[in-house]
């Protein structure tokens, strides 16, 4: 066996340590403007190399052993230094801080309830505030023009109510950082799709949103055999009649693949779908 001597030990060290390449100025500015800490006057206080010293020291305390709390630091600061890895941006903005929301994605149930939609309002308020974004699925709202019981009137149905947090968002800017962001999920089977596909053809609308319709099996194999398929809101209210409907699936995948298209409002049988009551 060949004795390796302590220089050659150290040199194979050396050659296994990350080259640390300068930052380009545009990098620079980003990181100023975005990710660093300001003074009173909003000038930057930090450079990158200050930016990972505080990321790491505040994410290396989940470590209660010194010995590997040490190790961890060292290795994620080179890892970063070398920028092989970069969390995500409240990570880089909100470590160190009093609140240290790390997290960039955060889901809320929307119940089907004035008091619960407002409520999860305010909880996305507050998660944009300290730099998180939202995702919603809307299925569990009752339709537009579903009968409300409590009020004896009528629902004004799930794309109303998406206008609310979308305000909420323009409102609120994420973390002070960028501007919120929401996903906003509807499931096929809901009697408003059509109408929750088309809510953003006007660009003026959900600026906010991006939207996803999640698709079941049975509506992919509607769509192979050309069937209709019902539409039901998810919804249980006794005393109130329940709206449903049936859409031809390949034209609902039709509408959600070619959404620019304007919606025209009408739900006939000869644009799809026709209504059962």
């Amino acid at each position: 066996m060949t004795k390796v001597s302590q220089n050659e030990i150290a040199e194979s060290m050396v050659s296994l340590k990350r080259q640390i390449l300068p930052l380009g100025l545009n990098a620079k500015r980003v990181i100023a403007l975005r990710y660093s800490l300001k003074d009173a006057k909003g000038n930057s206080l930090e450079e990158w190399s200050d930016i990972v010293a505080r990321v790491v020291a505040h994410v290396s305390v989940a470590e209660t052993d010194p010995a590997q709390r040490d190790e961890f630091f060292n290795a994620l600061t080179d890892i970063m230094m070398a920028r092989e890895f970069v969390p995500n941006t409240p990570c880089l903005v909100n470590s160190g801080k009093p609140n240290g929301q790390l997290a960039a994605c955060f889901v809320l149930d929307v119940p089907d309830s004035i008091a619960g939609i407002m409520k999860t309002a305010t909880d996305a308020a507050i998660i944009h505030q300290t730099g998180g974004g939202t995702g919603f699925t809307f299925e569990k709202l009752r339709p537009s023009g579903a009968m409300v019981s409590s009020t004896h009137g009528v629902a004004s149905g799930p794309v109303s109510f998406m206008n609310i947090f979308n305000t909420t968002t323009d409102t609120v800017k994420q973390g002070g950082v960028r501007r919120g962001a929401n996903m906003g999920m509807m499931r096929v089977t809901h009697p408003d799709v059509l109408r929750f596909i088309h809510a953003k053809n006007d660009q003026h609308s959900l600026t906010n949103f991006n939207i996803s319709v999640n698709v079941t099996d049975k509506f992919l194999e509607a769509i192979d055999r050309n069937e209709w398929y019902a539409l039901r809101a998810r919804y249980l209210e006794p005393h109130c009649c329940q709206r449903a409907s049936l859409c031809r699936a390949g034209h609902c995948f039709h509408r959600r693949s070619q959404s620019p298209q304007p919606y025209d409002g009408i739900d006939g049988a000869d644009h799809g779908q026709q209504s059962l009551w």
